[in-house]
């Protein structure tokens, strides 16, 4: 569109050329609004209205089998090339290619102990590429890296909970035509604006679980006879099944002394010797016990008997407490039930003078609730050093509650 009041002249040959013979403008008044014409070269009108919401849950099961005190390692995620050029002199280039481990990666070290249980020496790393850069014609990358250790001890099929590691980023860039952009509520109309907020995190659940341990053997059967500081070298005790009863005797081997059962379902037979001096047995224990777990009683002669020994006819509730320690079954045959009653030989101190040495007896709770029971000596047969009989007070019942775990 030529403006009016320019004069131009048109020569053809095999182009076309405009000259101008007046190039300066005519005055204002000169200009016709009447002939005046508008228009717009590329009419486009763009709206970019847009929002993306994406939640993304990656769920891995990952199972390993690792022996006791070695280190065992899980990856899951990809190996990155990073490409490295190198120039030697009169050598030439040579390109040589490194791989990263971009993802998850677990290292574990477990160390099993004796009650199922699982020391683990853990060190967890998430890693992501965040940027790709090219640096003189090098291929590198940017890594997100979080990454933590530590030592957990954990039953066998205990459920620990590993979670914190949370990474939260928050963009916002704009493109905008200058100044019409930056206007209040109309600025959105002349700008794209994009906001971007990623967050993740990882929660980890690891639950060991031992697939063979060693057996641990019974309480009796890890004893030995090391005796007491009052009665060195003394047997243990052993504890066997009988018609009425329990018999607590001294190991095999030892001879028994006056009043003990070397045979269960025998009655004692107590020396046919006149009757000396009486003393007093003493019945110890605790005056609580927590359903499931074992205690112990403790049975005692004076510290002046010295050789002395007494046969004690302990009886109890089956269905409160049983009796730990009693003689297993035969393989493959079913445990006999508790009777209710046990015999115990308590021997006094073996040194004149010296401080009694209590003789134990473990109860376990068998009861589901709490309740209130006692252990009675229901009777007593004694014998002193010189095999006469031995005149033994018989002490009152031994009463304890049975609470539950959560009442301690």
């Amino acid at each position: 569109m030529l403006a009016p009041g320019l004069d131009t002249s048109t020569t053809t040959n095999t182009a076309t050329t405009i000259t101008t013979t007046n190039p300066q403008p005519p005055p204002l008044t000169a200009w016709r609004p009447s002939t005046w014409s508008f228009f717009v070269a590329n009419p486009v009108f763009i709206l970019n209205l847009r929002q993306v919401d994406g939640t993304v849950n990656l769920l891995a099961n990952p199972r390993i089998r690792v022996k006791n005190r070695d280190k065992a390692r899980i990856h899951i995620g990809e190996k990155v090339p990073v490409i490295t050029t190198t120039s030697t002199a009169n050598v030439g280039v040579s390109s040589s290619v490194q791989y990263l481990d971009v993802g998850l990666k677990l290292d574990v070290e477990p160390n099993v102990h004796l009650v199922d249980e699982v020391a683990i020496k853990m060190q967890l790393q998430v890693s992501n590429i965040l940027e790709q850069l090219n640096v003189s014609g090098t291929v590198a990358y940017r890594l997100g890296t979080r990454e933590t250790a530590t030592t957990l001890r954990l039953r066998d099929g205990e459920t620990q909970v590993l979670a914190g590691l949370i990474s939260d980023e928050d963009r916002r860039a704009a493109n905008k035509v200058p100044y019409l952009g930056d206007l209040p509520t109309l600025g959105r109309l002349f700008s794209s604006n994009t906001d971007q907020r990623i967050k993740t995190e990882i929660i980890m659940l690891l639950t060991p679980r031992v697939v063979r341990n060693l057996a641990q053997p019974d309480g009796l059967a890890a004893e030995f006879p090391s005796g007491t500081d009052a009665n060195p070298g003394a047997p243990p005790l052993r504890i066997a099944a009988t018609a009425g009863a329990l018999s607590i005797g001294p190991g095999a081997g030892a001879a028994p002394p006056p009043g003990v059962l070397p045979f269960p379902g025998l009655k004692p037979t107590p020396p046919a010797a006149a009757p000396t001096a009486s003393v007093d047995l003493a019945l110890t224990g605790p005056a609580q016990a927590v359903i499931g777990q074992e205690f112990t009683v403790f049975l005692s002669l004076p510290a002046q008997n010295q050789g002395a020994n007494a046969t004690v006819e302990l009886s109890y509730d089956p269905a409160v407490l049983n009796v730990v320690g009693g003689a297993p079954a035969a393989p493959g045959a079913p445990a006999a039930p508790d009777p209710g009653r046990a015999l115990v030989t308590v021997a006094g101190p073996a040194i004149a003078g010296a401080p009694p040495a209590p003789t134990p007896v473990r109860f376990r709770v068998v009861g589901t609730a709490p309740t209130t029971t006692t252990i009675s000596v229901d009777s007593v047969s004694g014998a002193d050093a010189a095999g006469g009989v031995l005149s033994v007070g018989i002490p009152g019942a031994l009463g304890v509650s049975i609470v539950g775990a959560q009442a301690r």
